[in-house]
């Protein structure tokens, strides 16, 4: 080995820890919302599934992470194709099962809102870095983004185009 190529060797090595570093940073700034994704239904189910997933993330204005379950280990489901990684930015600084340990159920947010009186739209929660989210069948009633909620930030587009902006906001 030559000394250009130790050095370029040194340089990637260099850069690779300034990423790492700079990631870490991101993934800690990173507000997010993992949602339970371990419900066996067919595939229909599970997408209806994720985009309510998708729905509490825009309205927590959170990065969605899909909790692995059994949709994502299906043989006939190819989700990982779908979705990226949330270690393409966290590179495994904590392993996921870390997080859920250290998560706040949404259901525990929209109690204690119902509690005090406070209906916001949950934005004052920023302090919180991970809520979980449960399977839709476990979420509080009292939840504002219960399907067929469309996120707030589109609904006076969707609705110029439509009656029926969930099924906009689905397909787009």
């Amino acid at each position: 080995m030559d000394a250009n190529t130790s050095s370029n060797n040194n340089d990637n090595d260099i850069d690779k820890i300034k990423q790492d570093n700079k990631n870490k940073e991101i993934c800690k700034s990173i507000n997010k919302i993992i949602c339970d994704s371990d419900k066996s239904c067919g595939f229909g189910c599970s997408i209806h599934h994720v985009a309510y997933c998708l729905i509490a993330a825009l309205a927590l204005n959170r990065t969605l992470v899909l909790y692995p379950g059994e949709m994502f280990n299906s043989p006939t489901h190819h989700y990982r194709l779908l979705f990226k990684s949330i270690n393409s930015i966290c590179h495994d600084i904590r392993p996921q099962d870390d997080w859920m340990s250290n998560a706040v159920n949404i259901n525990e947010i929209i109690n204690q809102k119902s509690k005090t009186n406070n209906n916001s739209v949950y934005h004052d929660d920023d302090r919180i870095e991970v809520i979980y989210l449960p399977i839709i069948e476990d979420l509080d009633k009292n939840a504002k983004f219960r399907p067929m909620a469309i996120p707030e930030q589109l609904r006076t587009q969707l609705e110029q185009l439509t009656r029926i902006p969930f099924v906009v906001f689905l397909v787009i």
